[in-house]
């Protein structure tokens, strides 16, 4: 009787492990492998993948630069990714994507990350906020000399 239920364990488990591995690889899109890509004529390790679209280390460093997340943060921040790739596709299907106040929204909000990256490196670079502020003024007088600028706010309608 014994060896007939251990039998039917060990059936029972091997079952079990073949129809979590069909479920999992069911309705997968991925590649069995996802070892790297090429971008910018270099070797990238790819950690997740959609259509045409990765997730590299190098992205998961800037995420987590020094490393203190757990390996289930990190599985939710790729899965977490990976959702968000998929709701991007769909805004895309929709039409979203070519909305003209949409990418205007896109610009600013590009705009105010890059500018408060700028804002931070300069406050470490020149030990202050006010030490900052006044280099930056400066570097934009010059630039406003240099630059082609016009101006037309009475078109406006």
């Amino acid at each position: 009787m014994l060896l007939y239920m251990y039998r039917h364990l060990k059936l029972m488990l091997l079952l079990l492990v073949l129809i979590s591995g069909c479920a999992k690889s069911k309705g997968s899109a991925q590649p069995a492998v996802l070892d790297s890509a090429t971008t910018d004529n270099k070797r990238v390790t790819v950690i997740a993948r959609v259509d045409d679209r990765i997730l590299t280390q190098k992205d998961i460093y800037a995420i987590d630069p020094t490393g203190t997340l757990t390996a289930d943060d990190l599985a939710g921040v790729v899965e977490n990714w990976i959702e968000r790739e998929l709701y991007l596709k769909l805004a895309k299907k929709r039409g979203i994507s070519s909305d003209s106040i949409v990418n205007w929204q896109i610009e600013q909000a590009r705009a105010e990350i890059l500018l408060g990256a700028l804002g931070d490196k300069l406050i470490v670079e020149k030990g202050s906020d006010t030490a900052a502020k006044a280099y930056l003024r400066k570097q934009v007088a010059e630039l406003r000399e240099n630059a082609r600028i016009e101006s037309n706010p009475w078109k406006i309608e």
